[in-house]
């Protein structure tokens, strides 16, 4: 049965043959959460040194380049769930909201960047940050263990969740102290003609 070091042996009969099946436990050391959380620290400096320094120059945030970003965070959030959810082989508790909610942001993202209307840009920011921000905080446990439930590179995995998680707070920010602004209405004629 157990032996040293983690080593096992069970006995088996397995069609009629006897069989003894060996193995080995192996405790991985838990990975360093510095560098992941360096990351969420980054993109959330990323996402508000935008915003300031737009804001010093006397525009408003850059919420269309923003949203784009966040988009983009949200193709790389919907790959990372995707590949998680398949890895998981059916019945064993994988779930599609891995993917869904990461997808919700990009299409969010998306209606935020190119629909040229105050409500839409607003409540797809806010949809996008609040999308990636929870998909980053339900999975938080992927910046801390050492071994994750997924056929993706482990690294990849853990960027991809630390930059959701500061590129969604950071934007939950940016719109909480400058959100969108209404443009006149003499300005969106203008436009449009």
């Amino acid at each position: 049965m157990g032996g040293a070091g983690g080593t096992w042996t069970v006995d088996v009969t397995a069609d009629g043959t006897p069989v003894t099946v060996r193995g080995e436990l192996l405790l991985y050391p838990s990975p360093s959460p510095l560098p992941w959380l360096a990351i969420v620290a980054v993109a959330a400096a990323v996402v508000l040194g935008v915003a300031v320094a737009a804001v010093r120059r006397g525009a408003a945030p850059p919420h269309r380049a923003i949203a784009f970003g966040l988009a983009g965070l949200g193709g790389l959030a919907t790959v990372v769930g995707t590949v998680q959810w398949r890895s998981i082989p059916p019945g064993a508790g994988g779930n599609p909201v891995t993917a869904v909610v990461p997808a919700i942001a990009v299409v969010a993202a998306l209606a935020a960047a190119l629909v040229d209307r105050y409500v839409v840009r607003l409540a797809g920011l806010a949809a996008a940050a609040a999308a990636l921000t929870g998909w980053a905080v339900l999975r938080r446990q992927v910046l801390f263990r050492a071994v994750l439930p997924t056929d993706l590179s482990f690294p990849v995995d853990r960027v991809g969740t630390a930059l959701a998680l500061g590129a969604g707070v950071a934007t939950a920010a940016v719109l909480a102290w400058r959100p969108p602004t209404k443009r006149p209405a003499s300005a969106r004629a203008g436009r449009a003609a």
